[in-house]
């Protein structure tokens, strides 16, 4: 069973694993990614990054596209505010009149403005930047790369255009320029061959198959965007507010400002994980998307921050592993359905809460692949625990083809683990009291009502009596012709005095309760013409033998020893004549009758020989409850014979044969 649960748990986990790999979780990798971001605790916005846009007021006064000649008067502001680093997010490969001229002498006057340009690659062809600034390290493409659905996760530090040309990104240039560098400040990076260093940060190149992803277009040298300040947005000014000197010089002085469009005309906007729904992206300026990355950039070069990293795949597989393997744990050790459920869900929310915690510390675990590995390790482990439990619950019916209350049916259930080795009840030596019944003249009933009807009024019979040893916590072990066996206290071992007393007192309670139902059941009877009986009760409490006995296809529980044969032998003791008028006669053994102590009311029968039994066995008779009020009947008047001032255990062979019925019948027939 343990090597079918492990190789199913096993298969599982492998079917998550290659569902991971072939992309079939990389919607919902990146779905739970966002909401990591979105949930996350908020960082400050970057106060040295501001920006400028062109707004549809400023589109419908100053023209689209915007001249040269705004641009240029746009640039001359800034650099006269003392603004240390000026990214221009607007294409300009083809001059826009008037203005030309004072757009180059503005660019040729001030080194710290960085222009964008479009990347020219397999799939695209590309933007130049102005003219001034074609082949030098003042412009950067701005390509942004989107995932399916979308949204802007990713960006690039880098990348070779259609020429094999390298080509750097316009955040990276504007953050070496932020910092004084002339050079777009990479360097190899000694953790790793083809890694880089942005300043003073090693940033691993993302691949296709990190995080969450699953075979992703990974060309250029790509990183995570961290989105550090959102849903936070920086300081914004307009471009109205820009040529009409409405701005403070010192909310620019000394400050990275990017200027470009938010015009919702020009649709430059851009998806972010920050949406007000999962999966939809917040609609995000182009320009505030530049300043994102620079932001980010700009941190790294000067060692402020971490690059979001992502777990090696190895290392991912055994997460994915670990949880799964949690899953199957919990589903084979958890006490209950609900209790499971209960576990299944904590360890979800853990795994989730792990995302947040380590996207908060820049690491990217993708947390939709282990919780899938824990809910269906979990749940499959689950489903085969009840197949194997509904087999070991059949099993143990089959053992016990008797009737059990639902206490013992739960304890049995409960107990399984210590009661069962391999498919069988482990034999051991328990106390438990055994409680025999018998019809008195039964074979003369039989002969009277025919096979079909001695069936039906017998099996009425017998689902009295199985009822009553059920109400009283009992095992019907077993129907003898006529004759009932039930065992009190089996097959759970009693550990104490106390238990064990209350298991005899359960089957002397159920043999008045199968006197009171014989007594319902001859009023019946008598009604409709059916013979009416009287049945005799045997009960012994003692040590006996506990076991399954029997082949592979068929056991039965059964205890054995001499308290047994001792229970079986007081139910026999008298004969049919021993019953004259009640429905049912009980006697119980020296052990029993000290185990119920005063729970009844009881007459000693004497010390009596029992037929296979060396010794004199004491008896007693159950009169009833304790405290027994009304008129008592006797079970067996011959007990107690007054004439004689006897009882008749004391009477030898020829006394007895001159008082039995069978006595008397044998001398008339010799007359």
């Amino acid at each position: 069973m343990f090597a079918t649960a492990a190789a199913i748990t096993a298969l599982c986990i492998v079917l998550v694993i290659a569902g991971r790999i072939v992309g079939l979780l990389q919607p919902l990798e990146l779905l739970l990614y966002d909401a990591a971001l979105r949930v996350r605790p908020p960082h400050p916005v970057d106060e040295r990054v501001v920006v400028v846009t062109e707004t549809e007021q400023d589109l419908r006064r100053y023209g689209h596209p915007l001249p040269d000649r705004v641009l240029a008067q746009a640039i001359a502001r800034l650099a006269e505010a003392e603004a240390r680093t000026i990214g221009i997010d607007k294409y300009r490969d083809v001059p826009v009149p008037p203005g030309g001229d004072e757009l180059g002498s503005a660019l040729g006057r001030h080194r710290q403005v960085i222009w964008i340009m479009k990347a020219s690659t397999s799939k695209e062809e590309g933007v130049l930047p102005p003219a001034p600034l074609k082949g030098t390290l003042r412009a950067g493409f701005n390509d942004v790369v989107t995932d399916p659905g979308g949204v802007v996760r990713r960006g690039i530090i880098y990348l070779e255009d259609r020429n094999g040309d390298t080509l750097y990104s316009f955040p990276l240039l504007l953050a070496a320029n932020y910092v004084g560098r002339a050079d777009p400040m990479l360097d190899r990076a000694p953790e790793r061959e083809g890694w880089v260093r942005v300043g003073k940060t090693t940033v691993p190149a993302l691949e296709s198959h990190d995080g969450g992803y699953a075979g992703v277009d990974a060309a250029g040298y790509q990183y995570l965007l961290d989105y550090r300040g959102m849903p936070g947005t920086f300081r914004r000014f307009t471009l109205g507010d820009l040529l009409e000197h409405r701005i403070d010089p010192a909310a620019i002085k000394g400050r990275m400002v990017l200027f470009g469009s938010s015009a919702e005309s020009l649709g430059d906007d851009v998806q972010t994980p920050f949406g007000p729904r999962a999966g939809i992206g917040a609609q995000l300026p182009g320009v505030e998307l530049q300043a994102q990355a620079a932001s980010q950039m700009l941190r790294l070069a000067l060692g402020e921050s971490r690059p979001i990293a992502v777990l090696p795949g190895f290392w991912e597989m055994l997460v994915i592993a670990v949880w799964g393997m949690l899953g199957a744990l919990l589903a084979w050790r958890t006490p209950g359905f609900l209790a499971f459920v209960a576990f299944l869900a904590v360890g979800a929310s853990a795994c989730l809460a792990a995302a947040v915690t380590a996207i908060s510390l820049d690491w990217w675990f993708p947390p939709g692949a282990a919780v899938l590995s824990l809910l269906l390790c979990g749940g499959t482990a689950a489903g085969q625990r009840a197949i194997v439990e509904r087999r070991l619950r059949e099993g143990l019916m089959r053992i016990f083809s008797t009737h059990v209350s639902k206490e013992i049916a739960d304890t049995l259930w409960r107990e399984r683990a210590t009661l069962l080795e391999k498919g069988r009840l482990r034999a051991r030596q328990i106390t438990a009291t055994i409680l025999f019944t018998d019809i008195r003249g039964f074979t003369p009933i039989s002969e009277r009502l025919g096979a079909a009807n001695l069936f039906d009024w017998l099996n009425e019979y017998m689902d009295a009596m199985a009822a009553s040893v059920t109400r009283h916590r009992g095992i019907l072990q077993q129907y003898i012709g006529d004759g009932i066996m039930a065992v009190f206290g089996a097959p759970v071992v009693r550990s104490s005095r106390a238990e064990i007393a209350q298991d005899a007192t359960n089957a002397v309670r159920c043999a008045l309760d199968m006197g009171s139902e014989v007594e319902r059941l001859n009023v019946g009877w008598e009604r409709r013409g059916l013979p009416t009986i009287g049945i005799r009760a045997g009960i012994n409490t003692g040590t006996v033998m506990s076991g399954s006995l029997g082949g592979a296809d068929r056991l039965e529980y059964s205890v054995i020893g001499d308290t047994v044969n001792a229970a079986s032998r007081l139910e026999s003791f008298g004969g049919n004549d021993s019953i004259v008028a009640s429905s049912c006669r009980v006697l119980i053994s020296e052990m029993t009758r000290e185990l119920v102590g005063s729970a009844f009311d009881v007459r000693c029968v004497g010390d009596v020989q029992l037929k296979g039994k060396a010794e004199k066995f004491r008896v007693y008779q159950v009169l009833g409850p304790a405290g027994h009020s009304g008129e008592i009947r006797p079970c067996d008047p011959y007990f107690h014979l007054p004439e004689l001032g006897k009882t008749a255990a004391e009477l030898d062979a020829k006394q007895k044969n001159a008082l039995s019925h069978r006595g008397k019948a044998l001398r008339r027939l010799i007359a």
